[in-house]
């Protein structure tokens, strides 16, 4: 959570000093409470979902899609000009 500053006080229109306690209508702030770790769900016994549990290993690096889908396009590319190439020889 983000530390907030203080509200100014409605009646007078200032900002409370840091020694100031709170005044009686606004609530205490909450303690803090940090994390346990029996808190934590346990994965192993939850069943993933059909198409929604991605790893990491079961993706391809993102340069490596990049330079594979230009190659496709490439090869593509070449393969049509080839193909204009032998049907304007051939006529």
């Amino acid at each position: 959570m983000t530390e907030q500053t203080p509200h100014a006080d409605l009646r007078s229109g200032r900002a409370p000093r840091p020694d100031e306690p709170h005044a009686p209508h606004a609530p205490a702030p909450a303690p803090a409470r940090t994390p346990d770790v029996s808190d934590a769900p346990d994965v192993s016994d939850v069943p993933a979902a059909a198409g929604k549990a991605v790893n990491e290993e079961d993706r391809a690096p993102w340069g490596l899609t990049i330079r594979v889908s230009f190659y496709l396009v490439g090869v593509h590319i070449f393969a049509a000009f080839l193909f204009l190439l032998f049907h304007l020889g051939a006529k």
